[in-house]
Formats: structure tokens, C-alpha cells, sequence
């Protein structure tokens, strides 16, 4: 898919209007575990040390603990999958065990060779359910970077992927063990990418900076009315507590370098001080999941069945968290959707967002206009 050439969304896949489900039961508290790391898995970095600052939740969730939902009993009435602490947390957890397990974890009080920073951009059950089986896919991704504790140099940037998958008749009790298998495999992960830190320090490069001058680049925002998204998407967002955000971004073709913008590079901050940064594709998918009641004939009895279908919406053609604007684009428009759950109910204020050089790495923060 030619991402430069079509428009963007960040969180919105095509799907169509949210009928009302059968309510919602208590949440399930799942406690994913990833497996002991066997010695294999290890880097080759003996006499080096890491430690990990604590993980960012970037996935835009107002629920912390929230990693999807699933549907429960005869009538597939919905519940919250839920960790027993928030979603960084486990990550971090996982990834504080993986280098302590391979020796490579500093020793409390001591100095590590690099610090690790990590930004948690996806953790998600998703079930999917048919007329005789469900399937259920979880994904965990954060991005990685390593930064040298002496010299505070960034060292290397790595995206850490794992995934879990499991069908049968009921997945319910699959969520757990599926977690874990998408744990485990993004541990794995980010001992790879480990490996390809030099904990040395390179000499401090001379400033880069991005392909344009800042004064050339304009960033405008603003929340798209009720009835535009209704218009736009096929669908409501009020209902689903989701609000929608237009984003303009504007050059005047002066620049010599890409761009590129990442979804957990933006951050809205509302009038009383809370931020949230745009709601991960998976989160927004589900929050539009389509909810059919069908009738199905079981034991001499006709019962209702809940199944989930996805349709097309218009004028959404592209989900993901990462675009690039080229040097012959000069102009990059899309939609950012944030969550609204937890009681959010002051105005937006400001849109901060930080875009990057695709070649130099250099990073440039964009003054935006809200309106």
C-alpha cells in the first residue's frame, strides 16, 4: 500500500454503524506472563549493562488496564479484558526479568551502559466470531531506544512486534495464555534488537537539521462537529465515546528530506491539564465492531447468536501509525481519534506533535494552531 499517496487516518479502520450489544458484564482480569528466556535468546554483550525506564502507554486508552474485549455465556454479553496493573507495567515488568535473566541488568545503585526507553504502542486481544468458532489475536508492539547514560546520545532505535493467536468454540479462555504468547514473543524481540546496541558512545555529530525550515511548515487542528463524522464515517462517534480531530499539515515545498509523522508523536491536552495521545487503530476498531443478533436453531429452541461483521465506510483509506510525507507531497491532511471514557469532558486546548527527519533522524516540533 503506497501510504504517501492516499489519505490518512490514525485509529479508524472501515467499519460500519455500532448497533447496541446485549451490555456488558464485569471485566475478566487476565495475568499474561512471558515464558523464562532460554540462554539461546541472549545477546552477545558481556561486560554491558541495561536498565529500563518505566514504559510509556501511548495506546490513547483511557483505561490502562484495558487490553480488549470478549463476549461471555449464551447471550455473548461483552466484558473488559483487563491486567492486573496497567498495560506498561506488564511490559515493563517482562522486559526487566528478560535482561536480568541474561545478566544484563545493572546492579541497583550502579551506573548502566544505556538506558532503554520504551513507548508502549500496542497491547490488544481481538476476537473475532463466527457462526461455529471464534479466534482470538493478540499483539503487543512498543518502540525501543537505547540512550547512553554518560554522554545521553541516542545509540539505536528499534519496533518490537509480537503476536498470539488461538480459535476453537469459545476463545474466552484463551485471552490469557494468547497475551502471553504475544508477550513472550516481543521479549524475544527485544533481545534482537538488543544486540544491536553499541554501548559505545559515538562522537556528537554536528547539528541536522530537518529538510525545511520550521517557519515553512504549518499545522492546523480541529474537532470534527457530530454531524460531519456521521457524514464522513457512516457512523457516530458521540455514542462511542470517541472524538475525532482533523490535522493539516502544510509546506511550501522547499524541503529536501521526507517527513514522517508517528501516531504516539501526538499528544492533545485538554483544558484541565489530562492529555491522551490518538487512540490505537486495534482500540478504535474495536469500539466500532458491528454487533448482529442472528437467530439460530439449537436443541428443539431458537436462540439468539451474536456475531460481529465489518462493513466499508467512506472516505477512510488508510489506518496505521506511521505516514510519510515526501518531498514532492506538500501537504498531508488526516484524522485523529481520541478516547473520551473515563469521564473526559473538558475542551480541547492544544496539539502538540513532533515530526521526524526520514533521513537525518532530527526531530522538529511544529507550533499548531487549534481551532
Amino acid at each position: 500500500m503506497n501510504q504517501v499517496t492516499r489519505a490518512a487516518s490514525w485509529g479508524l479502520l472501515p467499519l460500519t454503524l455500532g448497533m447496541a450489544g446485549c451490555g456488558s458484564s464485569a471485566a475478566i482480569v487476565i495475568k499474561p506472563q512471558a515464558p523464562a528466556v532460554a540462554n539461546r535468546s541472549c545477546p552477545p554483550l558481556a561486560g554491558r549493562s541495561f536498565a529500563v525506564a518505566p514504559v510509556q502507554d501511548k495506546r490513547g486508552y483511557a483505561n490502562p488496564r484495558n487490553v480488549g474485549f470478549t463476549q461471555t455465556g449464551l447471550f455473548n454479553v461483552q466484558a473488559s479484558l483487563e491486567t492486573p496493573q496497567p498495560a506498561a507495567g506488564v511490559v515493563y515488568g517482562a522486559l526487566q526479568r528478560a535482561i536480568a535473566a541474561c545478566g544484563l541488568r545493572a546492579q541497583q545503585g550502579s551506573t548502566p551502559s544505556a538506558w532503554l526507553k520504551v513507548d508502549l504502542v500496542t497491547m490488544q486481544l481481538t476476537e473475532d466470531t463466527g457462526f461455529t468458532s471464534e479466534s482470538i489475536k493478540g499483539q503487543i508492539r512498543f518502540e525501543v531506544e537505547a540512550i547512553d547514560a554518560a554522554s545521553q546520545a541516542s545509540l539505536h532505535r528499534f519496533v518490537v512486534l509480537g503476536t498470539g493467536e488461538a480459535s476453537g468454540i469459545d476463545t474466552t479462555s484463551d485471552a490469557e495464555p494468547v497475551l502471553s504468547q504475544a508477550l513472550g514473543a516481543s521479549v524475544k524481540e527485544f533481545l534482537r534488537g538488543l544486540s544491536r546496541v553499541s554501548v559505545r558512545a559515538p562522537a556528537a555529530p554536528a547539528p541536522k537539521a530537518l529538510g525545511l525550515p520550521p517557519s515553512l511548515v504549518t499545522a492546523t487542528a480541529r474537532r470534527l462537529r457530530e454531524e460531519e463524522a456521521e457524514e464522513r464515517f457512516s457512523t457516530t462517534l458521540r455514542d462511542k465515546a470517541i472524538m475525532a480531530l482533523e490535522l493539516s499539515l502544510k509546506r511550501d515545498g522547499s524541503g529536501t528530506h521526507p517527513i514522517k509523522l508517528k501516531r504516539h508523536h501526538i499528544v492533545l491536552t485538554f483544558e484541565d491539564g489530562s492529555q491522551r495521545f490518538p487512540l490505537d487503530p486495534l482500540k478504535v476498531q474495536e469500539r466500532h465492531r458491528v454487533n448482529l443478533m442472528v437467530p439460530v436453531f439449537a436443541g428443539g429452541f431458537m436462540v439468539p447468536f451474536m456475531m460481529e461483521a465489518a462493513g466499508t465506510t467512506t472516505g477512510m483509506e488508510y489506518a496505521g501509525d506511521e505516514l510519510m510525507m515526501p518531498t514532492a507531497r506538500n501537504e498531508l491532511r488526516g484524522i485523529l481519534f481520541f478516547d473520551l471514557e473515563g469521564g473526559l469532558s473538558s475542551k480541547p486546548k492544544r496539539v502538540d506533535l513532533e515530526l521526524e527527519d526520514a533521513v537525518t533522524g532530527a526531530i522538529q516540533r511544529v507550533p499548531l494552531d487549534f481551532r
